[in-house]
């Protein structure tokens, strides 16, 4: 949430509205992770949940690192 302060202060042109959409939606991945990570403590013997979880949050660090990567170099 941060970064999209950031991203408002800084007054990029058009690729704020990317990133802001961007980071939105890695927010929202991160939530869906730690939920799922709850759920797979709470329900001990669903790995399933675990599984999901750990991918859902690769795909969210994944995400963080290339939105970090166009603020940085300003690709867009």
């Amino acid at each position: 949430m941060t970064v999209i302060s950031l991203v408002k202060v800084l007054h990029i042109g058009h690729a704020e509205s990317i990133l802001d959409k961007c980071l939105a939606i890695d927010a929202l991945i991160f939530t869906i992770s730690a939920a799922l990570s709850y759920a797979s403590i709470r329900d001990s013997s669903s790995g399933k949940l675990e599984r999901y979880a750990d991918q859902f949050f690769m795909v969210g660090l994944f995400e963080l690192g290339g939105c970090a990567i166009l603020l940085a170099f300003e690709v867009i």
